[in-house]
């Protein structure tokens, strides 16, 4: 029986409706109220359960026009109101509404007479609608592989740079056979069938992502979910050491360690520079820091701006007249690992 004399009649609003309530707040600051550390595109521990290893992302769906989640582990997807319906299983949808307008001060706009126990008001500011366009430009993809067992011609391939079977298990380098791109934005799946050389990156940086290389691709070299904070062999670095060199990719990382026996890290491009607090903690951990790009333009350029910006060492290959070589695996690779050796302990001094 309708109660005339309910607060929704005496004030003479409108019920909150999803529509409504889009009309006045946007559905990437609704995510931001009811999500620690949001962050469009990146893998995070689902909110929706226990979860060990991050397997929750939201993104814009080119599609529906909205943001939406997915939980991988669950196969489940949705807007905003979908999500907040799976995170309150116990109250009904209008409630979550009413919370919602609660939460965003929208009182004057729309009805609510119901608050989440314990859940607060939103005290950050509404983004403007230039960062909104921005995150609809932002195709977001997920990059995930069906390994193969290893072979002769595998090994011997990472062999011809000085860098052995267990290395490779150690810095979780895998065979590919095939290749699945995921476009969360467009909700497509693109499989493709990888070269014969062709090895996955596996990382674990807060959440799990790969990167492909195929060495010998003319178009699809690098494959990746990896954003530019990941530093390929981190995980793997000592507590501390005398010395920590920052290259450009985890072959030179690895070939390095076993050959030169120095612990490296690669960060994921030579047009990006890193976060002055993570050089701070190299600089904690490692008595001396240096950098060793490529002897390219590009390497040159990126070594200078971290000799300026850091204050360390930029420590560059020398060119060869007889072979191609760019960095320290290609010294191993066209000569001997001998030289290769030699040639960082001088450039070093």
């Amino acid at each position: 029986m309708i109660n005339l004399n309910d607060d929704y009649f005496k004030l003479n609003k409108d019920l909150p409706t999803p529509d409504k309530i889009l009309k006045y707040v946007s559905d990437y600051d609704i995510f931001r109220a009811y999500l620690n550390n949001m962050k469009i595109g990146a893998a995070m521990k689902s909110p929706l359960r226990r979860d060990q290893h991050p397997s929750f992302s939201i993104f814009y769906n080119n599609e529906k026009n909205k943001l939406f989640f997915k939980d991988f582990k669950e196969g489940i997807s949705g807007d905003v109101f979908t999500f907040l319906r799976l995170k309150f299983p116990g109250l009904s949808f209008n409630q979550i509404l009413q919370d919602i307008v609660w939460t965003f001060n929208l009182e004057d706009k729309l009805y609510t007479n119901y608050k989440i126990s314990g859940h607060t008001k939103f005290n950050g500011s509404f983004t403007d609608k230039k960062l909104l366009g921005t995150i609809r430009m932002n195709d977001v993809k997920r990059v995930r592989i069906k390994s193969r067992p290893w072979t002769d011609y595998d090994l011997w391939y990472w062999q011809s740079y000085g860098i052995c079977r267990e290395t490779l298990s150690l810095y979780n380098v895998i065979p590919v056979e095939y290749i699945f791109i995921e476009n969360l934005s467009k909700n497509t799946e693109n499989i493709i069938r990888a070269d014969r050389y062709s090895y996955g990156y596996y990382e674990n940086k807060d959440y799990i992502s790969y990167k492909v290389y195929q060495p010998y691709s003319k178009e699809l070299k690098f494959l990746g979910s990896h954003d530019l904070t990941v530093h390929s062999g981190y995980n793997q670095l000592p507590g501390v050491g005398e010395c920590l060199i920052i290259t450009k990719s985890l072959k030179d990382v690895m070939a390095i360690r076993d050959n030169s026996h120095i612990p490296a890290v690669g960060i994921q491009s030579e047009c990006i520079m890193m976060k002055t607090k993570v050089m701070n903690e190299y600089k904690s951990r490692f008595k001396e820091v240096v950098t060793l790009f490529d002897n390219d333009a590009t390497g040159k350029n990126l070594s200078k701006r971290y000799k300026e910006e850091y204050n360390i060492r930029g420590l560059i290959i020398p060119n060869n007249n007889k072979y191609p070589i760019t960095d320290y695996s290609d010294i191993i690779k066209y000569i001997n690992k001998e030289t290769a050796v030699h040639i960082l302990n001088q450039l070093l001094k």
